[in-house]
């Protein structure tokens, strides 16, 4: 979201977020190991949500994505928040 969705208000400061980006960021994976030897879909059998990892965070970035600083906080266990800098354009 860029800073010129706020420029209605009249408490905003506009010149706040003109030049950036506001982004809300979701992750969620999951990782199991299974053999070479076995079939590309093999190992998703007995897959339960708790063996999933995700989490959620907010950030502010430039706009045309070549940086970003912000924080993420774990969803699926309890843990202090991440700190995330970026300094390269994602692909």
């Amino acid at each position: 979201m860029n800073g010129s969705f706020l420029s209605d208000p009249d408490f905003w400061p506009t010149w706040l977020l003109r030049h950036v980006n506001l982004i809300f960021m979701a992750d969620a994976g999951f990782v199991r190991s299974v053999s070479v030897d076995e079939p590309a879909l093999q190992g998703f059998d007995g897959m339960q949500w708790t063996d999933f990892k995700s989490d959620l965070g907010v950030a502010v970035g430039t706009r045309n994505g070549s940086f970003r600083i912000g924080m993420v906080w774990r969803t699926d266990a309890a843990e202090p928040a991440q700190f995330v800098l970026r300094l390269s354009r994602p692909f």
